[in-house]
């Protein structure tokens, strides 16, 4: 029931996959238990942006068109218009669901990994595998600006800027590997 026209779901669960996949490949590389936590919170990093498409497609309407106007992050013009953000949404839709915590937290501080109180490499992990993602421009059509790296997050996950490239490469690898399980072609 969301418009094609603002919102192209295909794209969405596009970039939502390549998060998932992002996050994992960070947790392996630093040798985190259970990776596929990482997994799941990536698909699920931006499904507040589902909720708030369906509950207020007028909002949802006007913070698109702001983002791509001004050209800022969707968040921010989430913030502006309507006090809260989709990664609040996705926050509280996890809570309800009565997820774990660290889950919970790990989606509503993805774009503002900083504000993590209990599970700051969760939310680092999230943060970054977003960013890693929207740099190879995978699925999202509602980034309009630069994406925005954390300047702290490489050192709170304890990789170095250097391992970009390196997590880039991996990521499209088993991105392309898991996308056509479910779409036609990367």
């Amino acid at each position: 029931g969301i418009p094609n026209n603002l919102f192209n779901m295909e794209k969405f669960w596009r970039h939502s996959m390549a998060c998932g996949v992002a996050a994992r490949s960070i947790a392996d590389f630093r040798g985190e238990k259970n990776v596929e936590r990482f997994y799941l919170a990536g698909i699920l990093h931006d499904i507040g942006r589902l909720v708030i498409f369906k509950k207020e497609p007028a909002l949802a309407r006007d913070a698109f068109y702001r983002s791509k106007e001004r050209r800022e992050n969707i968040y921010l013009s989430e913030q502006k218009l309507m006090g809260f953000d989709h990664a609040d949404v996705g926050r509280e839709l996890l809570k309800a669901w009565q997820l774990p915590p660290r889950l919970v937290e790990a989606v509503g501080c993805h774009h503002q990994p900083q504000n993590a109180k209990t599970f700051p490499v969760d939310a680092a992990i999230i943060h970054t595998a977003d960013y890693i993602v929207h740099v190879m421009n995978v699925g999202s059509d509602a980034e309009f600006s630069e994406p925005q790296l954390y300047p702290k997050s490489w050192e709170i996950i304890g990789l170095s800027a250097d391992d970009f490239e390196f997590m880039k490469d991996k990521v499209k690898q088993q991105y392309e590997g898991i996308v056509g399980l479910f779409f036609d072609g990367p």
